[in-house]
Protein backbone atom coordinates (compact mmCIF):
# COMPACT_ATOMS: atom_id res chain seq x y z
CA UNK A 1 0.00 0.00 0.00
CA UNK A 2 2.57 2.92 1.12
CA UNK A 3 5.18 1.63 -1.51
CA UNK A 4 2.64 2.02 -5.01
CA UNK A 5 1.62 5.34 -3.15
CA UNK A 6 4.92 6.58 -2.62
CA UNK A 7 6.42 5.77 -5.83
CA UNK A 8 2.99 7.72 -7.43
CA UNK A 9 3.60 10.16 -5.35
CA UNK A 10 7.58 10.91 -5.63
CA UNK A 11 8.84 9.20 -8.23
CA UNK A 12 11.26 6.44 -9.36
CA UNK A 13 13.01 5.53 -5.76
CA UNK A 14 16.58 5.53 -7.42
CA UNK A 15 15.70 9.36 -8.51
CA UNK A 16 14.12 10.10 -4.94
CA UNK A 17 17.44 8.52 -3.31
CA UNK A 18 19.63 10.40 -5.15
CA UNK A 19 17.65 13.56 -5.96
CA UNK A 20 15.57 14.03 -2.83
CA UNK A 21 11.80 13.84 -2.62
CA UNK A 22 9.95 16.50 -4.46
CA UNK A 23 6.94 17.35 -2.53
CA UNK A 24 4.63 19.09 -5.28
CA UNK A 25 2.62 16.23 -6.22
CA UNK A 26 2.48 15.43 -2.10
CA UNK A 27 0.94 19.21 -1.34
CA UNK A 28 -0.85 19.05 -4.05
CA UNK A 29 -2.87 16.00 -2.42
CA UNK A 30 -2.55 17.23 0.88
CA UNK A 31 -5.05 20.10 -0.45
CA UNK A 32 -7.66 17.82 -1.81
CA UNK A 33 -7.49 14.87 0.19
CA UNK A 34 -5.99 15.67 3.67
CA UNK A 35 -7.29 12.35 5.00
CA UNK A 36 -5.68 10.25 2.48
CA UNK A 37 -2.31 11.68 2.62
CA UNK A 38 -2.39 11.51 6.96
CA UNK A 39 -3.67 7.82 6.26
CA UNK A 40 -0.57 7.28 3.66
CA UNK A 41 2.51 9.31 5.11
CA UNK A 42 0.78 7.32 8.55
CA UNK A 43 1.52 3.60 6.76
CA UNK A 44 4.83 5.03 5.72
CA UNK A 45 6.03 6.16 9.29
CA UNK A 46 4.86 2.23 9.88
CA UNK A 47 7.71 0.90 7.71
CA UNK A 48 10.14 3.69 8.83
CA UNK A 49 10.48 5.55 5.41
CA UNK A 50 12.29 8.59 5.69
CA UNK A 51 10.59 10.18 3.00
CA UNK A 52 7.62 9.67 4.85
CA UNK A 53 9.07 11.85 7.97
CA UNK A 54 10.66 14.53 5.62
CA UNK A 55 6.94 15.03 4.44
CA UNK A 56 5.47 16.41 7.45
CA UNK A 57 7.95 18.60 6.92
CA UNK A 58 6.79 19.62 3.40
CA UNK A 59 3.81 19.66 4.71
CA UNK A 60 4.04 21.70 7.95
CA UNK A 61 6.15 24.31 6.20
CA UNK A 62 2.57 24.72 4.00
CA UNK A 63 0.44 24.41 7.37
CA UNK A 64 -1.15 21.32 5.75
CA UNK A 65 0.69 19.13 8.61
CA UNK A 66 -2.15 16.20 9.44
CA UNK A 67 -3.40 16.37 12.99
CA UNK A 68 -1.61 13.92 14.91
CA UNK A 69 1.89 14.46 12.70
CA UNK A 70 3.70 14.63 16.20
CA UNK A 71 1.81 12.11 17.91
CA UNK A 72 2.31 9.40 15.25
CA UNK A 73 6.24 10.25 14.87
CA UNK A 74 6.80 10.01 18.62
CA UNK A 75 5.09 6.92 18.78
CA UNK A 76 7.76 5.55 15.94
CA UNK A 77 10.88 6.88 17.92
CA UNK A 78 11.42 4.04 20.25
CA UNK A 79 12.27 1.46 17.43
CA UNK A 80 13.28 4.52 15.31
CA UNK A 81 17.18 3.97 13.80
CA UNK A 82 19.46 5.19 11.26
CA UNK A 83 18.18 7.45 8.41
CA UNK A 84 14.73 7.24 9.32
CA UNK A 85 15.58 8.14 13.21
CA UNK A 86 17.40 11.64 11.84
CA UNK A 87 13.91 12.34 9.34
CA UNK A 88 11.90 11.96 12.02
CA UNK A 89 13.79 13.97 14.45
CA UNK A 90 14.07 17.08 12.35
CA UNK A 91 9.89 16.28 11.22
CA UNK A 92 9.66 16.79 15.06
CA UNK A 93 11.85 19.58 15.04
CA UNK A 94 9.65 21.18 12.57
CA UNK A 95 6.45 20.37 14.15
CA UNK A 96 6.90 21.06 17.96
CA UNK A 97 9.89 22.80 18.52
CA UNK A 98 11.73 20.85 20.54
CA UNK A 99 15.75 20.98 20.14
CA UNK A 100 16.07 17.35 22.13
CA UNK A 101 15.61 15.82 19.13
CA UNK A 102 19.41 17.05 17.79
CA UNK A 103 20.27 14.55 20.71
CA UNK A 104 19.24 11.49 18.88
CA UNK A 105 20.49 13.06 15.34
CA UNK A 106 23.71 13.42 17.06
CA UNK A 107 23.04 9.83 18.65
CA UNK A 108 23.41 8.23 14.91
CA UNK A 109 26.19 10.43 13.72
CA UNK A 110 28.57 8.94 16.69
CA UNK A 111 27.30 5.19 15.84
CA UNK A 112 29.08 2.92 13.94
CA UNK A 113 25.98 3.14 10.77
CA UNK A 114 26.76 3.53 7.05
CA UNK A 115 28.72 6.65 6.23
CA UNK A 116 25.72 7.56 4.33
CA UNK A 117 23.42 7.64 7.19
CA UNK A 118 26.44 9.70 9.58
CA UNK A 119 26.24 12.23 6.83
CA UNK A 120 22.54 12.70 6.85
CA UNK A 121 22.69 13.04 10.56
CA UNK A 122 25.51 15.40 10.29
CA UNK A 123 23.92 17.61 8.11
CA UNK A 124 20.46 17.44 9.67
CA UNK A 125 22.35 18.91 12.87
CA UNK A 126 22.44 21.98 10.79
CA UNK A 127 18.87 22.61 11.82
CA UNK A 128 19.68 22.18 15.31
CA UNK A 129 20.19 24.76 18.03
CA UNK A 130 24.28 24.27 18.93
CA UNK A 131 24.15 22.99 22.17
CA UNK A 132 27.81 21.92 23.75
CA UNK A 133 27.18 17.93 23.04
CA UNK A 134 26.17 18.51 19.62
CA UNK A 135 29.18 20.43 19.29
CA UNK A 136 31.63 17.70 20.81
CA UNK A 137 30.22 15.08 18.85
CA UNK A 138 30.02 16.76 15.48
CA UNK A 139 33.54 17.46 16.63
CA UNK A 140 34.50 14.01 16.97
CA UNK A 141 33.17 13.34 13.57
CA UNK A 142 34.76 16.09 12.07
CA UNK A 143 38.03 13.75 12.63
CA UNK A 144 36.05 10.87 10.94
CA UNK A 145 37.74 8.27 8.67
CA UNK A 146 35.08 9.08 5.69
CA UNK A 147 36.15 11.98 4.19
CA UNK A 148 32.69 12.87 3.61
CA UNK A 149 31.27 12.15 6.75
CA UNK A 150 34.29 14.85 7.91
CA UNK A 151 33.42 17.22 5.44
CA UNK A 152 29.60 17.51 6.25
CA UNK A 153 30.45 17.69 10.43
CA UNK A 154 32.51 20.51 9.99
CA UNK A 155 30.39 22.56 7.73
CA UNK A 156 27.52 22.49 10.46
CA UNK A 157 30.02 23.57 12.83
CA UNK A 158 30.41 26.14 10.90
CA UNK A 159 27.56 27.20 10.15
CA UNK A 160 27.28 26.70 14.20
CA UNK A 161 29.89 29.19 14.71
CA UNK A 162 27.95 31.65 12.12
CA UNK A 163 24.58 31.45 14.58
CA UNK A 164 27.36 31.96 17.36
CA UNK A 165 25.61 29.33 19.29
CA UNK A 166 26.48 27.54 22.81
CA UNK A 167 30.29 26.13 22.79
CA UNK A 168 30.44 26.81 18.90
CA UNK A 169 33.46 28.43 19.60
Amino acid sequence: MWTAWRNDVFGDPYLVWHDGPGFDRLLKLARSAPSDVARMLAAGVAEADPVAALSFIALADEGLAPDGAAESLRAAAPAATGTFLVRLAQAMLVLTGEQSWGERVASVLASDAFWGVRIDAAMALAHFAPTPELVEILTEAADDADDLVSYHAKNTLRRYRKKGGAGAG
